[in-house]
């Protein structure tokens, strides 16, 4: 006996539920068969298409701003670059000169072999004067070359 009026009290629960679920379903159909539903629906699917929209252009303009960057700090790097080419070449002229007075009016001579090595002799003979003036003549040249690049 108890358990038919338990199965009794169930289904008849059950079918309150069902009931209660099939008015709610109509309710929601009614609503959204409205005007003013279809017109918030509009206005929603609006605003995200601009929002999706907004987005875009806030990526493309941040990918862009970096891009921008990106070019001016290569721009600035390719700069110093050419000004450290500039000082380089400038020091090494400035060697040479040094080299060439050293070689024209201290009495040094320069060694031909590598590594070029500036040293200067107890006495000056003929053959010394001869390999001084070749030292003079050579590191001139190059003295010459390296201004005219400059």
């Amino acid at each position: 006996k108890a358990t038919e009026a338990t199965q009794k009290r169930n289904r008849k629960m059950f079918g309150n539920l069902l009931g209660h679920l099939q008015k709610a379903k109509k309710q929601e159909e009614a609503i959204v068969a409205t005007d003013k539903f279809q017109a918030r629906m509009e206005v929603e699917s609006r605003a995200e298409t601009k929002v999706a929209e907004s987005s875009e252009r806030l990526r493309d303009e941040i990918r862009n701003k970096r891009i921008e960057e990106r070019k001016r700090q290569l721009e600035t790097i390719r700069e110093v670059r050419v000004k450290q080419a500039q000082a380089v070449h400038k020091l090494v002229v400035v060697r040479a000169e040094t080299q060439h007075k050293s070689l024209t009016s201290g009495g040094y001579i320069l060694t031909l072999c590598e590594p070029r090595v500036f040293w200067r002799p107890k006495r000056f003979d003929g053959k010394l004067e001869k390999l001084s003036k070749q030292a003079v003549q050579a590191l001139g040249g190059e003295l010459k070359v390296l201004k005219k690049n400059l």
